[in-house]
């Protein structure tokens, strides 16, 4: 049960950080478009978290 309770808490801590980091490079996307482009496959991860089963509102 705790194995997975702290699998749920790292999984959740790096998916913030990932969307902490997409929101910092958008609002930055007029003076570095760039950073936020190749930032895309890790907003892809979020959008593929936020859509599985591991994420449960």
């Amino acid at each position: 049960m705790m194995d997975k309770v702290e699998n749920a808490i790292k999984r959740i801590t790096e998916m913030e950080s990932i969307l902490d980091e997409a929101l910092r490079r958008m609002d930055n996307a007029d003076s570095a478009p760039e950073a936020l482009l190749d930032f895309l496959p890790e907003i892809k991860r979020l959008d593929e978290y936020y859509s599985s089963q591991d994420f449960e509102v």
